[in-house]
């Protein structure tokens, strides 16, 4: 079986568990917080990453701003505000003496999956607004003086520039503190909230400047390590492509030669998941760290979005577990324990299905499988993103590329092509270079036409 990782966003689920604990029961002790890992034990999941911070930390903090200190305020930059709703699950349980982080690392533990912890290294959610419960007072000070990205990187001007010592002190500090408090076997950066940490427009430097600080990340960890008496991973969400990671300032290669890192996880944004994310490439290139995959539970097909299928979750699994992929990751995959709306239920089982069947290749083959072609959802400027369709038809040849991953010898795949503003009659259709027939009587659908071939 391969690893599979699930990053469990604690402002999202986590919270609302705690609200929905508080409400039900006033008088909760740690074991009645124990539900919130339980539901990943026998499902597969093998490493269970708890994102401690995106602008603040859920965790307590002396560095940053944490969710008792956004309980507590009343005013934030000039306007009263009132978070308390929002916190009063977390508020409830630090005041009872129970460290909700803490008892749901330990709890991994006796489950028999792998704690860690997950810093979103420069979220950015929020933005636009006057006053956000997910803001610290560290935003105001970085806005203040100049050390965020600026109007010239669009919705992305409110990230961190980790040109700026004080950001990454920041954070190196904060990492520190985290350390400190829990011992995990394995900490991520994930980077991919946000991927834009410099002004890489301007300056040639941004690679050496985030090299020097995974080094100082590194010794931090390793510190840590020798205090606890065991080693602590160090983890780190990238982009789909090795070579616009560097344009973005992060050198995976260079993390690679000197050790610094023992994980990547090579992952779409938010959009949509990715068709075809270069994890061979990634595999040649990477020697000394693991490569995973990982999954967003967004896929984009055109014309659309929608919630992924736990069948689109196992084609994408076989897909990346045949190019090399040493495990996948599900990222924004969320479920809660005993699910109160339609909406919890169905990400319930959604959730659960996919963990189950996306742990190895023979689980993805032993489920319905089904290949949706998307795109590039994040990429640097002045780079053409891979956005294969929608292909506009004419006289010349068209092609596009599917990868399937191996299949068992007695699957048969189904092709379900889409027309917009044409028909198949006087279109040719060739598979893997071999001419294929199939049915010019297509079947109607509100956005267009579609055929199957088989």
């Amino acid at each position: 079986m391969k690893k599979l990782f699930v990053n469990i966003d604690t402002d999202d689920c986590g919270i609302r568990f705690l609200n929905r604990l508080a409400e039900e029961k006033p008088d909760f002790t740690a074991q009645d917080l124990y539900p919130f890992i339980d539901l990943y034990a026998g499902r597969g999941v093998t490493d269970l990453l708890i994102c401690l911070s995106g602008q603040y930390s859920t965790s307590k903090s002396e560095v940053l701003s944490d969710s008792v200190f956004k309980y507590e305020q009343t005013v934030e930059n000039g306007v009263p505000v009132d978070y308390k709703e929002k916190y009063v699950g977390i508020y409830k349980a630090y005041k009872r003496g129970i460290d909700p982080i803490e008892v749901w690392l330990e709890r991994c533990r006796t489950v028999g999956i792998t704690p860690w912890i997950s810093h979103r290294m420069n979220d950015r959610h929020c933005s636009r607004d006057v006053a956000s419960n997910l803001r610290p007072e560290f935003f105001y000070t970085a806005k203040d003086n100049g050390w965020m990205l600026g109007d010239k990187y669009g919705s992305y001007k409110t990230c961190m520039d980790f040109a700026v010592p004080e950001v990454r002190d920041l954070w190196l500090r904060y990492i520190d503190e985290q350390l400190g408090r829990y011992d995990v076997m394995g900490m991520e950066l994930d980077f991919m909230r946000e991927i834009h940490c410099f002004r890489y427009l301007d300056r040639p430097d941004c690679a050496d400047i985030m090299t020097q600080f995974i080094r100082d990340v590194k010794a931090t960890v390793l510190r840590h390590a020798e205090k606890y008496g065991h080693e602590i991973k160090l983890s780190a969400r990238l982009t789909r492509d090795p070579d616009e990671s560097r344009i973005f300032g992060f050198d995976a290669e260079e993390w690679d030669r000197e050790g610094l890192i023992d994980a990547i996880v090579v992952t779409p944004r938010w959009e949509t998941n990715d068709s075809d994310m270069p994890i061979k490439e990634w595999k040649a290139r990477i020697r000394r760290a693991e490569i995973y995959a990982g999954l967003e539970t967004l896929t984009h097909p055109v014309g659309g979005i929608a919630q992924s299928s736990a069948d689109v979750s196992r084609a994408l699994t076989n897909r990346y577990l045949s190019d090399g992929a040493d495990g996948m990751y599900f990222f924004n995959h969320y479920p809660l324990p005993s699910p109160a709306t339609e909406e919890e239920r169905l990400r319930y089982e959604r959730s659960m299905d996919s963990f189950a069947s996306c742990k190895s290749i023979e689980a993805a083959q032993s489920k319905p499988m089904r290949y949706i072609v998307t795109r590039q959802d994040i990429f640097p400027e002045g780079r053409a993103p891979y956005k294969p369709l929608p292909i506009v038809l004419g006289c010349e040849e068209k092609r596009f590329r599917l990868s399937i991953g191996r299949l068992p010898t007695d699957r048969k795949p189904s092709l379900i092509i889409g027309y917009k503003d044409t028909s198949p009659e006087g279109v040719s259709l060739a598979i893997n270079g071999e001419t294929a027939e199939y049915p010019t009587a297509c079947i109607p659908r509100p956005e267009g036409l579609y055929s199957v071939v088989t």
